[in-house]
């Protein structure tokens, strides 16, 4: 893992409302129980304390559009960011048409991710509710503590808090977007305060977080994507499917999630050597998954930045399933 001060990029998560409803989504908006907005204040407050923060910032949801202080909202980033090359968005365009004068003003073409999640997009999606603790429960190396072992080591070279960003959530601040979106979910842990500097504390102080988040979580498991965010349920552990049936996961209750079989990837995981990419270019992998690519969740042709980029086409992606 890396300090969030050598991260690229810090988003800030000022909503968990989303128009849709994908499967294996990274914020896991169909699993999360309490709708929420962020404050003006609270936004404010992030902001100002990321005023010497090198990197970009983001807004992100959720679907951010769907803020009702959105506009309000961009003139803060405005404000505190003045460089316009160092803001970004990621929408599904719900309510682009709408602002679109403002996120034109706000932000460049380029530094918006632009995702409909429209009809045949070529577009795959990591499951992150395949528990890593119950995936290496002793199933792997026949030894709980040699499982436990190598989990903490998938977990230290996950592709997602190697490539992706820290967040910022009405909780508090995270090393990991996907983990501070599943804090949320549970309404636990808090993040670290929000105060001046916090994005210059060093790993260790995220020490508890991690300790909690990440042995829940997939993103850092090799195994077959899903194509096209079209499943229409989610792969869940066993026991983590019964934990979200209890914090009241929506998409839980409604049965869009199905136990999956942890045995199929225990089985996968057998005799293999663990060994990490050590090219930059792909940091977060291992050289024993060659076949798994989970950065390359769609073609870099087929990335768009607003509604006139998006093409109806038939997905031809060549991903083939590794489990």
């Amino acid at each position: 893992m890396i300090n969030v001060s050598e991260m690229k990029l810090i988003q800030i998560l000022i909503t968990n409302k989303c128009n849709m409803s994908c499967t294996h989504c990274s914020q896991m908006c169909p699993h999360q129980p309490k709708p929420f907005n962020m404050k003006l204040e609270e936004i404010e407050n992030a902001l100002s304390t990321l005023v010497d923060y090198p990197g970009h910032i983001g807004l992100f949801g959720g679907e951010p559009t769907l803020h009702p202080q959105f506009k309000e909202i961009l003139a803060l980033l405005r404000k505190y960011v003045p460089v316009k090359a160092r803001r970004e968005l990621w929408t599904n365009g719900a309510n682009y048409e709408k602002y679109r004068s403002e996120i034109e003003e706000t932000f460049y073409k380029e530094l918006v991710a632009y995702n409909e999640h429209e009809d045949q997009q070529a577009c795959w999606h990591q499951p992150n509710q395949i528990a890593a603790k119950e995936v290496f429960s002793g199933m792997v190396t026949g030894d709980t503590a040699n499982d436990e072992s190598i989990m903490w080591k998938v977990i230290d070279n996950c592709w997602v808090q190697n490539r992706w960003s820290a967040a910022v959530t009405p909780q508090g601040a995270y090393f990991c977007e996907v983990a501070a979106a599943r804090a949320m979910m549970l309404g636990e842990p808090q993040g670290i305060r929000i105060r001046k500097g916090w994005w210059k504390e060093p790993l260790q102080t995220y020490r508890f977080l991690k300790e909690t988040l990440c042995p829940e979580c997939s993103m850092c498991l090799p195994m077959d994507m899903r194509p096209n965010d079209k499943q229409e349920y989610d792969d869940v552990s066993p026991k983590m499917l019964q934990k979200l049936k209890r914090i009241g996961s929506p998409a839980a209750l409604k049965d869009k999630c199905k136990a999956f079989n942890v045995a199929l990837l225990q089985q996968y995981y057998q005799c293999r050597e663990w060994e990490p990419e050590t090219d930059y270019l792909k940091r977060g992998l291992w050289k024993d998954f060659p076949e798994w690519t989970p950065h390359m969740y769609r073609d870099f042709e087929e990335k768009k930045h607003e509604p006139a980029d998006v093409k109806r086409h038939t997905n031809k992606s060549s991903k083939k399933p590794v489990v």
